[in-house]
């Protein structure tokens, strides 16, 4: 499974491109009006086809959505506007993972301010910032206003609708700056972000740039190597972390990506793990990566001599039976047609017909005896997707697995990748998930207790988080 960060795909409007350099704006022009159009009608296609999740895109009509989008599409100025037009019709969708990434071409000419953003208590904070910056804020400095908007006006108006997530709730976090692509810009306009800051009681008026490139060019070397983050953000927010409380009897295990890491990072504490009653496993704001990652874990964890896989309906496209149904439709009285020939024929004229994908169990390769038998505490919030989120649905069959935090993310099932001529590259969920109970899960699902953790991470001591974690599982738990 795709790696769900990179999903959570951006976007500020931008300023029209400067006339100065010719030769720039050809190479990020390249698509000519009739070959977006006939992109996205490629696109259209597809998801007409095989997109499998329209339970959850409440009042949308596919049809009304791809005419409003063609002009839209062809009027793009260049490559960059057109793909983020692209994304936002594929956001309309409302999955995680349906959703399209860049011409790799593009992003020679991407930049995009150094500035972590996150949104908490109803206000928008400075998380992390490049190193000068540091004169001007600091972090947890609230931010009252961007580009003279509200802050979050400014996410809700040009940041949200280009978000592909079914979970509502995790959408204004995942459209923070530096969780996503909505910070980006073409280099070539020289933009600022304008800032309201508050700090303390006083305010203050910044200018934050756009100076950070994705895939800089050779004369931008020294510009780069000026820059960095006041904080190593993802070595200290996304980085595996143990503890252990021998006098409670837990072990805490918080794994942030399905990488090798996660595999051998968890190998590596099994042994430990092995001599506690409880374990709690910390997924939370663990976007994904790679399912086979998780493996050894899931085998470890999942007490079960035979493994069960999650559920899955794919659509069915029967070009027969739809010819069925539309006869009826078209030339029949209604009240003429038996209850159960509009039960089984019309599904396949409204695109809503599903069949169930079949995965037989398989032999848990983990022996009995090197099984963990203890109680097992899985943190997920908004942010666990993709690999993770099926990782944590695959070990709810053991009967030991307990759920605290929040409702994931809602991004799983397997994209069918649609590859582009020009580049674009476009993902289309293809299936509806559900739980061991039959419960759909497509939108992500509820732990048995939710709970807000977000305060517990401020520290990165994970001695600190753990006596957080097992007080709230003490006062919650009924085992």
């Amino acid at each position: 499974m795709k790696k769900y960060k990179s999903k959570f795909l951006f976007i500020l409007t931008f300023v029209l491109i400067s006339a100065g350099s010719f030769s720039q704006n050809a190479d990020f022009q390249r698509i000519d009006a009739k070959q977006k159009s006939y992109e996205l009608a490629v696109v259209w296609k597809e998801a007409s086809y095989n997109f499998a999740n329209m339970n959850n895109c409440k009042g949308l009509d596919m049809d009304s959505l791809y005419r409003a989008f063609v002009p839209v599409v062809e009027n793009t100025e260049n490559d960059y506007e057109y793909y983020k037009e692209m994304q936002r019709f594929l956001a309309h969708f409302n999955n995680g993972h349906t959703y399209c990434q860049m011409p790799d071409y593009l992003y020679e000419y991407i930049a995009f301010p150094l500035l972590h953003t996150k949104y908490e208590n109803g206000k928008v904070l400075i998380e992390n910032m490049g190193s000068h910056y540091s004169a001007n804020v600091k972090i947890g400095d609230e931010i009252l206003t961007i580009n003279d908007l509200p802050a979050l006006e400014y996410f809700q108006k040009y940041e949200i609708p280009y978000v592909s997530m079914s979970n509502e709730k995790a959408k204004i976090h995942g459209v923070m700056f530096g969780y996503s692509h909505g910070a980006m810009a073409l280099r070539s306009d020289n933009k600022k972000l304008k800032l309201r800051i508050k700090k303390g009681e006083q305010t203050e008026n910044i200018e934050i740039p756009y100076d950070r490139y994705i895939a800089p060019l050779p004369e931008d070397t020294a510009l780069q190597n000026q820059q960095h983050y006041i904080n190593e953000f993802y070595s200290t927010q996304y980085k595996n972390s143990f503890a252990v409380d021998s006098v409670k009897n837990f072990a805490y295990i918080h794994l942030t990506e399905c990488n090798e890491e996660f595999h051998t990072f968890f190998a590596e504490k099994y042994d430990e793990i092995m001599k506690y009653g409880n374990l709690i496993l910390d997924i939370s704001d663990n976007s994904g990566g790679g399912s086979s990652y998780t493996d050894i874990a899931l085998h470890c964890l999942a007490d079960k001599d035979s493994i069960k896989w999650i559920s899955y309906k794919a659509r069915i496209n029967n070009s027969l039976y739809k010819a069925k149904a539309g006869s009826r439709i078209y030339y029949m009285n209604d009240s003429l047609v038996a209850q159960e020939v509009k039960d089984f024929y019309y599904p396949y004229y409204y695109n809503n017909a599903y069949e169930d994908i079949a995965s037989d169990p398989y032999i848990n390769p983990i022996a009995d005896s090197l099984r963990y038998k203890g109680n097992v505490y899985v943190i997920i919030n908004h942010n666990t997707a993709s690999a993770a989120e099926f990782f944590a649905l695959m070990l709810s069959q053991n009967a030991n697995v307990k759920y605290f935090g929040e409702q994931t993310a809602g991004a799983l099932a397997q994209p069918l990748p649609v590859f582009l001529p020009s580049g674009l590259r476009v993902f289309i969920n293809t299936c509806k998930t559900f739980d061991f109970q039959g419960n759909d899960v497509s939108s992500g699902f509820v732990p048995n207790c939710e709970y807000d953790f977000s305060d517990f991470y401020k520290t990165d001591n994970p001695n600190e988080i753990l006596q957080k974690l097992i007080k709230v599982i003490k006062e919650n738990s009924t085992q």
